[in-house]
């Protein structure tokens, strides 16, 4: 096993596994989840929760003191769900993997210490997914807000991006529990995880029809509770190959950015940033995992003196001048069908339903990123309002009273709401010291 070097303090306590929490887990388990290779639904195991409730925490018991993970367990049913363009090319899928019910539970009770353990700061500054509180919403408007703060200042912003291929698909084990052991997870969850991290097998399933089996090995697991905080763990040092830049990492995303003054050349900006992504490159080969070059982009952000090709940050299409009509209009786009398909079942459902509709399925979509566009024109921005203004002329009603029948408030209104939630969470310090 590698060096990591030793923690300054271990947990390795004493870890209680009780049947009444476990009795709890059944009995508000979600009956919609999908159904793992077991068969065995969550309806049926939220009736018999309080019988099994006993013995299952037996077996959990078992399963941390003796370092195994069954067998049974150890089968992943992998459902395509087509993502974009041709939906003859297998390369346009996304693999989803389901697994037992059962042993997500087992998860979830055997991991809840160790997870609120590596919540506790092991995951570094810089990680805001699968962290309490944090969200992607927030860091991309942590980060927008961070550039127009710069360029008023008069710098300008040179930013890498880069995306790990194949991410949770490519984590060495050895090289994970070292990781693990440096921040101070103990032997007896170490013992563990070596046994959860031990090769399983896939196989693909479409319309109840399987594949053959293959192997899944040297990989955080998806569909599962502890893939994501120990994906975290192994991607958390990649923060230590950058030197004078600010790191943002979300999951296996990275926004490396640093300041420059507006006098300095694009090219010499630029030129640096390179240096910083041989290092993340680095840090790659010696991790064993490899950077996306389709998904890596260096670009120079100002409103004047901006360079580069628009990028997505978190899905957010952000552009090198901060003009943000690119976002807009792909945010429009995404809307569009979307409402003239509401508005054609006018015939069949009443006003409340159709404002229901459009609430469900076209808000979500428009304020999705919202704190990343919030800075752009209002003349780009009063497209949204103008969007739903003909939603409402369309189904028969006036700006005013789908407000105060409806709760159906203008999208500018909602913007600023959304804002004035966000500098609250600032004051009472329930948000990220990065919007300090």
């Amino acid at each position: 096993m590698p060096f990591f070097g030793r923690p300054d303090s271990e947990f390795d306590e004493f870890v209680a596994l009780r049947s009444r929490y476990i009795a709890k887990l059944f009995k508000e388990l979600d009956e919609s989840k999908a159904t793992g290779p077991d068969c065995i639904p969550a309806t049926i195991l939220k009736r018999i929760g309080w019988a099994i409730a006993v013995p299952f925490t037996k077996l959990c018991r078992r399963l941390l003191r003796e370092a195994c993970w069954p067998k049974v367990w150890c089968l992943h049913h992998v459902c395509p769900l087509y993502k974009r363009d041709s939906a003859f090319a297998a390369g346009n899928y996304r693999g989803i993997h389901l697994t037992s019910i059962l042993s997500k539970l087992a998860e979830r009770i055997i991991g809840r210490n160790l997870i609120s353990h590596l919540h506790c700061g092991k995951f570094g500054p810089h990680q805001w997914a699968f962290t309490p509180g944090l969200s992607a919403r927030d860091l991309v408007t942590s980060l927008i807000m961070a550039w127009i703060l710069a360029v008023c200042t008069g710098n300008k912003i040179a930013t890498y991006l880069g995306d790990i291929s194949g991410a949770f698909d490519r984590v060495f084990t050895d090289y994970l529990l070292a990781k693990l052991q440096a921040a101070g997870v103990g032997s007896q969850y170490l013992n563990f995880l070596e046994a959860y991290l031990q090769p399983r097998a896939g196989t693909v399933v479409v319309e109840g029809v399987c594949s053959g089996e293959f192997q899944l090995a040297n990989t955080v697991f998806q569909g599962t509770v502890l893939g994501p905080p120990l994906w975290n763990v192994f991607f958390s040092d990649v923060t230590h190959c950058i030197s004078t830049e600010q790191p943002a990492l979300f999951a296996d995303d990275l926004t490396v950015f640093q300041q420059f003054k507006r006098t300095e050349e694009n090219e010499s900006i630029k030129r640096h940033m390179h240096v910083c992504r041989t290092r993340v490159h680095k840090w790659g080969r010696a991790n064993r995992v490899a950077f996306d070059p389709t998904k890596e982009h260096v670009v120079v952000i100002h409103p004047i003196y901006g360079e580069g090709d628009p990028f997505k940050l978190l899905g957010c299409l952000v552009d090198c001048k901060l003009v943000m009509d690119q976002a807009v209009e792909k945010i429009l786009s995404q809307m569009r069908p979307k409402i003239r398909a509401i508005v054609r079942t006018k015939p069949h459902y009443s006003t409340r339903d159709l404002v229901g509709q459009f609430k469900t399925h076209i808000w979500g979509t428009m304020e999705v990123h919202s704190g990343g566009i919030f800075h752009a024109s209002n003349h780009l921005l009063d497209r949204f309002d103008a969007s739903q203004r003909h939603f409402l002329e369309e189904i028969g009603i006036d700006e005013r009273s789908a407000f105060l029948d409806y709760n159906f408030a203008p999208p500018s209104l909602r913007r600023n709401i959304g804002i004035l939630g966000l500098l609250h969470k600032r004051v009472f310090w329930h948000c990220s010291s990065n919007f300090e």
